[in-house]
């Protein structure tokens, strides 16, 4: 098994390891958005989380095709595949395309600033 959060720094960190309900990110370009977020689906599925409960959108299908193929890098593939990914369609979307919402239940949003 991985260890995930050796690379990650305090704020990701804290993204990585909430499981209970969403997760909204936000932070500036080049700061790791991308990468704690597939690290925490990663990590719930490590936690047990049922891949199939585990919803992530994105901007874009490129985006959500490349984070897909990072999180099969760090966990089990055909768990991997089992993730629910795709593109969010917005009027205007006005954030990075590596803007994700990861939730295995529904529940009170919780911010993390990277």
């Amino acid at each position: 098994m991985i260890d995930l959060l050796k690379d990650l720094n305090e704020p990701q960190r804290e993204a990585v390891t909430t499981i209970e309900g969403p997760v909204m990110v936000i932070a500036g370009a080049g700061s790791g958005k991308t990468r704690a977020l597939t690290y925490r689906v990663a990590y719930m599925i490590q936690e047990g989380v049922d891949p199939f409960s585990i919803m992530a959108l994105t901007f874009t299908n490129k985006a959500a095709r490349e984070m897909k193929e990072r999180i099969m890098q760090l966990v089990n593939a055909s768990d991997a595949r089992n993730v629910w990914m795709g593109q969010k369609r917005l009027a205007s979307p006005a954030t990075s395309p590596s803007t994700t919402l990861t939730t295995p239940r529904l529940s009170s949003h919780r911010f993390s600033k990277i």
